[in-house]
């Protein structure tokens, strides 16, 4: 019986090529069938395979898309080329809030593409940073339908500023701004908070922040972060800090050592400034 299965297996071997594990003692039952009946095995074993990698393969797509869906940060280029950092949750503001920060390098000398850009983008809160706004600068020239904004505008030298659109679906009120006021360059990042609510929902402490090069003062805002954040369950910070986070500096470490004892999370975005010879990572959403 042996030699017949040995023998079996050996001429489907030769009739169905590659097919040589049919000689395996462990498998030699096999030769009791007949060859159609193990080409027809075969071609089903195989059918079954492939079912279980379609399986396999939409299982997987299905928890890709599941996880695009639900990740609570993205990193995305906008259609005008503003630099867009976002918060994105698909959905109304009653189920996740969509908040960016856009540094805008002059709100109103980009003011066209930014408005063509967050008129149908659906996000809730739009942190700004460097609006060049100045005191004397009419809200309606900066009006953007939907929105109210929140400004902290740089009164004495040229640059800087910092603003905050709020979806008039939101309530907001201003907790904190910084002093702008002097000229000499050493009043710290430029800052302006916010606590902002929907009824029945959890409370938001908010804050868009401009941090100028080299300028210091960067652990006072973090203190006046802190003490607020403890009556908060949750709060982002979304700015221009001018820190590279991706080189270890002095001021990088200085971020670092404000974030991590916090049990605060740095979205971990590569690079956001891009220049023909270099990059940084200095716009952080904490």
């Amino acid at each position: 019986m042996s030699e017949y299965c040995s023998a079996l297996s050996a001429s489907l071997s030769d009739t169905l090529p590659g097919i040589a594990w049919l000689r395996h003692p462990a498998v030699t039952v096999l030769g009791l069938m007949n060859p159609e009946n193990v080409r027809r095995e075969i071609c089903l074993l195989n059918v079954k395979i492939v079912m279980c990698i379609m399986v396999l393969l939409r299982w997987i797509l299905r928890t890709q898309r599941l996880m695009r869906k639900n990740a609570p940060f993205s990193a995305k280029e906008s259609r005008t080329g503003l630099p867009i950092l976002t918060m994105d949750n698909s959905g109304t503001v009653s189920e996740d809030l969509r908040v960016c920060h856009v540094n805008c390098q002059s709100l109103l000398a980009h003011f066209d593409e930014f408005r063509y850009f967050f008129s149908d983008a659906g996000y809730h809160v739009i942190c700004m940073s460097e609006t060049w706004l100045k005191p004397s600068v009419p809200d309606a020239m900066a009006n953007l339908p939907g929105y109210m904004l929140l400004r902290c505008d740089r009164r004495e030298r040229a640059g800087g500023g910092v603003g905050i659109y709020i979806s008039d679906a939101l309530s907001v009120s201003v907790l904190k701004y910084s002093d702008s006021s002097s000229s000499s360059g050493e009043s710290g990042p430029e800052f302006i908070i916010v606590d902002v609510w929907l009824d029945g929902f959890s409370r938001l402490l908010l804050a868009s922040v401009y941090r100028p090069p080299n300028i210091g003062h960067l652990q006072d805002f973090f203190n006046l972060f802190m003490e607020l954040q403890i009556n908060y369950r949750h709060s982002i910070i979304m700015g221009d800090f001018n820190a590279d986070m991706n080189v270890i500096s002095y001021d990088s470490q200085q971020v670092n050592t404000f974030v991590y004892p916090s049990s605060l999370f740095l979205v971990p975005y590569q690079a956001t400034h891009n220049l023909r010879s270099s990059s940084s990572f200095i716009d952080l959403c904490i």
